[in-house]
């Protein structure tokens, strides 16, 4: 799973940058960075960011739930079906708090089910 998240970050940086600016692009919308890298240098947007990445990241997020009990939150994670989730702050916002492990979040539970008592 570390390795989708790279590939993941490195996608989003490798279409941020180019080895030389887009055409038809004005000078103040790309900076050099080193040896004739350029970037992107305006802000990321939704706009920006629906361009860039698949539909199914913009899925892949859940509330803070900061008040909510742990089982709230852990359900939230489980009801979405990609590898990672964002926590976000508020409601679908992006201003992202962490990224969690959906197969993590999954073996905690699993574990803590297993240790409960079995009926009598």
């Amino acid at each position: 799973m570390p390795h989708e998240a790279r590939q993941l970050a490195s996608t989003f940086i490798g279409n941020l940058q180019a080895s030389a600016p887009a055409v038809g692009a004005s000078a103040d919308q790309w900076i050099n960075l080193r040896d004739g890298t350029f970037e992107r240098a305006y802000w990321v947007t939704r706009e920006l960011l629906v361009s860039l990445l698949p539909l199914q990241a913009f899925r892949a997020c859940v509330g803070k739930l900061a008040a909510a009990p742990r089982s709230k939150r852990n359900r939230a994670v489980l009801r979405c079906h990609n590898p990672f989730i964002g926590i976000v702050d508020g409601e679908r916002e992006f201003e992202l708090v962490r990224v969690v492990s959906r197969a993590a979040v999954l073996e905690e539970v699993t574990a803590s089910l297993g240790e409960e008592p079995e009926p009598s």
